[in-house]
């Protein structure tokens, strides 16, 4: 019986157009297409097409942001190095300069590596990507291929990016129990990152003693995490519908900076979810966290100090941390200085904040807006409605008679 076995289904089906096998290197198959097909194959119990498509639209998605985030980052580099055509006091016409520059990057960057491919938005599609959910397919359609190992990799797989998913839980638990080789401790995460293995690696070493091995796993795991926030941040600068509207322009450079703001603020949260113990605090603090430690137990007193300053700008209220700091300033070797935060800690603090109060501001002000416009509607509509009481009784009375 598989009565543990369900699917949640909440992207709109499309229909169906001849499709070749995708590859990032057909331009015309992209992981929309490829999407969709998945889910017809499933819906038509095909399970070797749906393994199929769901397997290479993951990899043309990764192939794409891989792409994409390279090509954007590698513009927003050359943007700020370039000659300067405009006044330098000639802020506006500065703005739109860097914009045109940028652009003529983007455009030279994609033919190169994109290959003239679309790139549509289709926000539900590209959602259900970073959620992992062609893995809560693959998990079905593995299983009812007779792969059951594969289907408990899947899920597992799933449940990294979902870790509240009490059915894909249960799923995982009914493929372990079937005939087969996977147990649990041979579970992997397909998609893992290189600093999700990174801090796990630091976490056992830290169990371990081995402080020596700490530093070094986290220093590198920090480094490749704001790498791949910084990939992240960048994918938020795509297309967004602004419900067939044809704002001026400064209204839609503002709508289009606001949706851009909201999904950056949304990276970390997203990139924290393989580990639900890191959501209190955050990826960047529980780096530091384990820094703090390793330097303290190394007697690297210079890099304690730093490391320190550097959890106290996310968690300043910290009891031990305080503790620590404390124990740190009565260290003869310390000098004052050192009470300083890192550099890629304060600018990673500066920008959260910042983009955090922006938003603040731009929810505060456009809701007061909004209000402003019902109450201003109020009057308005009252007498559309007495007059439409009036027809509906001119009408009634023509009807009776």
């Amino acid at each position: 019986m598989l009565t543990a076995i369900s699917l949640s289904l909440f992207v709109t089906i499309v229909g169906l157009v001849n499709v070749q096998c995708a590859s990032s290197e057909d331009p015309n198959v992209t992981y929309v297409e490829l999407f969709r097909h998945g889910v017809t194959a499933y819906q038509k119990e095909q399970w070797i097409s749906c393994i199929n498509y769901f397997a290479r639209a993951v990899d043309d998605y990764k192939f794409y942001k891989k792409a994409t985030s390279s090509c954007r980052r590698k513009c927003h580099g050359e943007s700020g190095n370039q000659t300067i055509v405009t006044n330098l006091e000639d802020i506006e016409n500065r703005f739109f300069e860097t914009g045109i520059k940028h652009t003529l990057c983007l455009i030279k960057c994609r033919k190169a590596t994109l290959q003239g491919r679309t790139t549509a938005y289709v926000p539900e599609i590209d959602e259900a990507m970073e959620n992992l959910v062609p893995y809560d397919y693959l998990q079905l359609c593995y299983f009812k291929h007779g792969t059951p190992d594969r289907a408990a990799t899947a899920a597992y797989t799933f449940l990294q990016a979902n870790p509240g998913h009490e059915t894909m839980q249960t799923n995982l638990k009914f493929y372990l129990s079937k005939e087969g080789k996977a147990t649990q401790e041979d579970l992997k995460n397909t998609e893992s990152r290189e600093y999700q293995e990174l801090y796990k690696e630091g976490i056992a070493a830290y169990e371990k003693k081995n402080y020596q091995a700490v530093k070094d796993k986290m220093e590198q795991g920090l480094e490749a995490y704001l790498g791949e926030e910084e990939n992240c941040r960048v994918m938020c600068e795509g297309s967004f519908d602004q419900d067939n509207m044809q704002p001026d322009l400064y209204i839609a450079v503002a709508n289009h900076m606001t949706f851009a703001l909201k999904s950056r603020l949304r990276c970390a949260p997203r990139l924290q979810k393989f580990d639900a113990s890191i959501s209190s605090e955050g990826m960047v603090a529980r780096f530091y966290l384990y820094l703090v430690r390793a330097y303290l137990e190394l007697d690297q007193v210079q890099e304690a100090c730093h490391a320190v300053e550097s959890y106290l700008l996310f968690v300043p209220k910290d009891l031990s941390m305080l503790d620590a700091r404390k124990k740190l300033k009565n260290n003869n070797e310390a000098k004052d200085e050192w009470f300083t935060p890192r550099p890629e800690a304060l600018r990673y603090y500066q920008r959260e904040r910042t983009e955090k109060n922006l938003l603040d501001f731009v929810e505060k002000e456009f809701a007061y807006l909004v209000e402003q416009h019902k109450e201003a509607k109020k009057p308005e509509q009252s007498k559309k409605d007495s007059k439409m009481g009036e027809m509906e009784k001119k009408t009634s009375k023509t009807q009776s008679a």
